[in-house]
């Protein structure tokens, strides 16, 4: 399991504690995903540390299952104790505005794929907002629905193209 590179310490492997909760605890190999003789090595190793009573490995999600018995605080001193994988950080949930660009771009993407490039998500913003304010007028609401609705829609109509903006939500 563990390398040793001449006149070091072993090379751990490294586990991302996905969750954990009484009795059971799920740790995540991204870099060992698919590496089925890791996961039967790991296994059993694991299923050799004090106070486990059973390992599942799954290397198609590079992911392994222990359960344990006792407390927690326990079951990770004795983890520790093996030195069998080292744990790193959980990596950053990526922030929600990153999230919503990101699928703003697949999003304008598939749009210019299916319109062959005729439309694009500031037009079909434009489209909306308008059409938002064209039915607002129409039911008589003149007032801060209709007027937001139609400067929302001109907004998107006159800025100018987005070509190599930092922040690709402008137009929006």
């Amino acid at each position: 399991m563990k390398d040793v590179a001449e006149g070091h310490e072993p090379l751990l492997p490294k586990g991302v504690l996905a969750h954990v909760c009484d009795g059971r605890a799920r740790f995540s190999f991204e870099g060992r995903r698919g590496d089925a003789e890791f996961f039967e090595t790991l296994k059993g190793d694991i299923g050799a540390v004090a106070g486990v009573s059973d390992v599942v490995a799954r290397p198609a999600t590079g992911s392994v299952i222990i359960a344990f018995e006792g407390a927690i605080e326990d079951f990770f001193k004795s983890l520790a104790r093996a030195r069998l994988f080292e744990l790193a950080p959980r990596p950053p949930e990526p922030a929600l505005s990153d999230i919503i660009r990101q699928q703003a771009k697949r999003f304008e993407d598939d749009l210019k794929g299916v319109s062959n490039g005729a439309v694009d998500l500031p037009g079909l913003a434009f489209l909306a907002f308008a059409s938002v304010g064209a039915v607002q007028l129409v039911r008589g609401k003149i007032g801060i629905s209709a007027v937001t609705a139609f400067w929302y829609a001109a907004d998107v109509l006159l800025k100018p193209k987005r070509g190599g903006d930092a922040n690709p939500t402008d137009a929006l």
